[in-house]
């Protein structure tokens, strides 16, 4: 049975994600955050693109300091 639309993008954000412990090495955000600067196939992305991808993961960050599942350092590093 082929997966379904949502499976596969739910299989694709976990297999590239990292655990939330390693986003508190800067080198690692860094990396992260420099990492949105490709499409999945390993083109450059969009300028606009890049931006709305790295508002979207440091909103997601703020969120998750929020509900104190990541404790947030005045954006150090980010």
């Amino acid at each position: 049975m082929p997966w379904s639309v949502p499976a596969r993008a739910l299989h694709r954000v976990v297999k590239a994600s990292r655990p939330r412990s390693d986003l508190g090495d800067a080198a690692v955000g860094r990396a992260v955050l420099d990492s949105l600067k490709l499409k999945p196939n390993g083109t450059a992305a969009a300028a606009e693109t890049v931006r709305r991808w790295r508002r979207t993961l440091v909103n997601a960050l703020h969120y998750a300091a929020v509900l104190e599942e990541f404790k947030r350092t005045d954006d150090e590093g980010l």
